[in-house]
C-alpha cells in the first residue's frame, strides 16, 4: 500500500471531554507532506461549556485586561484591584486572573490613557513654565540631590529628583495683607509613587483662608521640611515676620 493511501486511511477524531453528552466531532487527516494534520470536518458546532470555573488562563494577558477596563479607568484612575477583578470576571465569566496580572493590566490601561509614570516627569518643566507664564509672579523651585544605586554607592554626576515647591503670584502679592500667622501641614498622595503634599496657608483680615505655597516631596522628614520652609522664607514671605503653627511633627 502506498504512503498516500496510508495517509488517506489514517484519521484523527477529537471528541469533547463530556462525551457522550456532547456530540461535537473534529476530523483530521495527515497532510500530504510533513508531520502536519489538516482538519477535514468539524461538526456539529461545539457549544457546551465547562462546569468548573478556571482560576486563570494563559491567553488572558495583561493587554486584554487593559482593554476590558480602559473605559472604567478613564472614569476612575484610582480603580482598585478588586474592582478590576470584578470587571474582568463580568466580561470573561469563566476566568479569574491572578493578582499580579490584574495589577499589570491596570498599570497598562493607565499608561495608555495618561502616559507612563516615568514619562510624566518629562512634563514637569513645561507644566511649571505654563503655570508661571499664565499666573504673573508665580515662583517655583525643583530640588535635586545626589543619586545612590541599590547598593548605596554614590553615582558621580547623577542627580535624583527630591521635590518641587511652588507659589502662585496672586498669593504672594497678598502676603502684606494677611495676619502674621502661618499654618503648615502635609497630606498623603495616592498613586504608584505616593509622596506627601506640603502646604502653607494663612488668614486675611476677614478670616478667609489663603494658600501661600505648596510642595511635593517623598515623605515628611527634617530635610524635606527644611527645603519647603526655606522656599517659603526666600520666595514668598521674604523679610516679613511670621509665627508658624504646625502639628509638631518630629
Amino acid at each position: 500500500m502506498s504512503n498516500r493511501k496510508k495517509r488517506e486511511r489514517t484519521r484523527l477524531v477529537v471528541l469533547c471531554k463530556t462525551y457522550p453528552r456532547c456530540e461535537f466531532r473534529l476530523y483530521a487527516t495527515p497532510a500530504v507532506s510533513g508531520e502536519a494534520w489538516m482538519i477535514r470536518k468539524c461538526e456539529p458546532p461545539h457549544t457546551c461549556k465547562s462546569a468548573s470555573t478556571r482560576t486563570d488562563h494563559a491567553q488572558l494577558t495583561a493587554s486584554l485586561i487593559a482593554d476590558a477596563i480602559e473605559e472604567d479607568i478613564k472614569l476612575d484612575p484610582s480603580m482598585s484591584i478588586k474592582a478590576v477583578a470584578m470587571t474582568v470576571r463580568h466580561k470573561y465569566i469563566y476566568v479569574t486572573p491572578k493578582y499580579n496580572r490584574l495589577w499589570r493590566g491596570r498599570e497598562l490601561a493607565i499608561c495608555r490613557i495618561f502616559g507612563s509614570w516615568k514619562d510624566s516627569y518629562g512634563y514637569l518643566a513645561p507644566l511649571l513654565q505654563a503655570m508661571a507664564s499664565t499666573n504673573a509672579g508665580t515662583v517655583y523651585e525643583r530640588w535635586h540631590g545626589p543619586f545612590f544605586d541599590k547598593d548605596g554607592v554614590l553615582i558621580e554626576g547623577a542627580k535624583q529628583f527630591k521635590g518641587i515647591a511652588w507659589a502662585f503670584g496672586a498669593c504672594i502679592q497678598a502676603v502684606p495683607y494677611i495676619r502674621p500667622v502661618i499654618s503648615i501641614d502635609a497630606c498623603f498622595m495616592s498613586g504608584r509613587y505616593e509622596g506627601r503634599l506640603l502646604i502653607a496657608c494663612a488668614y486675611d483680615a476677614e478670616n478667609q483662608l489663603l494658600p501661600l505655597a505648596f510642595a511635593i516631596v517623598q515623605k515628611e522628614d527634617g530635610e524635606n521640611w527644611r527645603f519647603f520652609m526655606q522656599f517659603l522664607r526666600r520666595r514668598v514671605v521674604k523679610e516679613r515676620f511670621f509665627c508658624v503653627i504646625s502639628d509638631q511633627h518630629k
